[in-house]
């Protein structure tokens, strides 16, 4: 008596075709799989959206800081040595 092969597929029976059962298993997944990548892209789309949005903001204050940054080495420059001692 031979012993089963346990490298048979489980979406095959007994005589090495798939079955209809596990067809719509597979389809059933297929389409689940697609409507997680349908998600995924949209994550992704709002992903880079905001990724926009934070550069601008970003730019926005990084100008808004500027003054406040030429305004501080102004005030260092007063002080001798001030980078070699800080």
């Amino acid at each position: 008596m031979s012993t089963p092969n346990k490298k048979m597929k489980k979406s095959e029976d007994g005589n090495g075709e798939g079955n209809n059962d596990t067809r719509d298993y597979d389809i059933e997944i297929q389409k689940t799989l697609e409507e997680i990548d349908g998600c995924q892209n949209q994550i992704d789309g709002l992903n880079e959206k905001a990724s926009d949005e934070i550069l601008e903001v970003e730019k926005k204050y990084n100008k808004l800081r500027k003054p406040y940054f030429q305004k501080r080495n102004d005030i260092i420059k007063r002080i001798p040595n001030f980078w070699l001692t800080a």
